[in-house]
């Protein structure tokens, strides 16, 4: 699923449940410093809960800008962080302390022992899913009612 329709589908169900979508706030592939993103965010007041559509690249970065901004429970905030891609192994150590709250909607660990973990690594490599022509994203800043 693209990140437009992730979005989307987050806000539809968010909304239905009581939640309030407070901004979503677009950026660029391009965009590597998230400090103004982040500032905007945390002057939006209380906040629940952020999904992010980011680059992996971007992932690390914009987590560690919420925590330094004090939004994320990583930074002392109340908001916890959704993640919807594929961030690289060793994000938490990479991340640090503004991991933390940090939860992965859709993620898998490639050491994995379990049975799962072993057929993954058995597979032959397929050419990633995606997309290649993204030029944008929105972030969802939330707070729930």
């Amino acid at each position: 699923m693209r990140a437009s329709a992730t979005r989307k589908v987050f806000r539809r169900h968010f909304t239905k449940l009581g939640g309030k979508v407070l901004a979503e706030i677009g950026f660029g592939r391009d965009v590597n410093d998230f400090t103004a993103i982040a500032t905007r965010v945390a002057g939006l007041g209380k906040i629940d809960v952020i999904p992010t559509y980011t680059l992996e690249g971007q992932g690390l970065k914009i987590t560690q800008a919420l925590a330094q901004a004090g939004v994320t429970k990583g930074g002392g905030g109340n908001a916890i962080q959704l993640g919807t891609i594929w961030l690289p192994f060793g994000f938490e150590q990479k991340a640090g302390k503004a991991a933390l709250g940090y939860i992965r909607i859709v993620q898998f660990d490639p050491t994995d022992t379990a049975r799962r973990g072993e057929e993954f690594r058995r597979q032959p490599s397929r050419p990633s899913t995606m997309p290649t022509r993204r030029t944008s994203t929105r972030t969802p800043t939330t707070r729930s009612c």
